[in-house]
């Protein structure tokens, strides 16, 4: 049963990070955005086999319930600018939350290290930005 359920969290984290859908084609993408979707399913990848690897059984239960809470948006997005804000803020809360903790397990080590390396690149990904992705920024915060 564990065992199975473990099987289908991977599962839906792979299908939700590696998959867009048809819909979401309809509003174009910016190169910035694009390049963070790319590295947003990099990270989902790498978060899958430390999952996988070096969760416990607790941490394996809190990972479900982020990927439940978070990850509705994901399988709600209508097109590719929805999908990257989703995926956006599904990585950036709980990867942002694995640094503020101190790593008492190999899995939340192994989650840090992926988050550092995960900011560290969205920071190189900056000069990608153009104005139009400065104003979607804005439009989002101001919604």
């Amino acid at each position: 049963m564990k065992r199975n359920v473990i099987k289908f969290l991977l599962v839906l984290v792979i299908a939700l990070f590696g998959v867009q859908s048809v819909s979401a084609q309809e509003i174009t993408t910016t190169p910035y955005e694009d390049q963070c979707l790319w590295l947003d399913g990099e990270t989902a990848k790498r978060m899958a086999d430390v999952y996988k690897e070096y969760a416990t059984p607790e941490e394996q239960f809190v990972f479900g319930l982020m990927l439940a809470k978070y990850l509705e948006p994901v399988m709600q997005a209508n097109n590719g600018v929805e999908l990257y804000v989703a995926y956006e803020h599904f990585l950036g809360n709980f990867l942002g939350m694995s640094l503020l903790v101190d790593p008492g397990t190999a899995y939340e080590y192994q989650l840090q290290l992926i988050a550092k390396w995960y900011f560290s690149e969205k920071q190189k990904l900056q000069k990608y930005r153009t104005e139009v992705d400065d104003e979607r920024d804005r439009e989002r915060k101001s919604e």
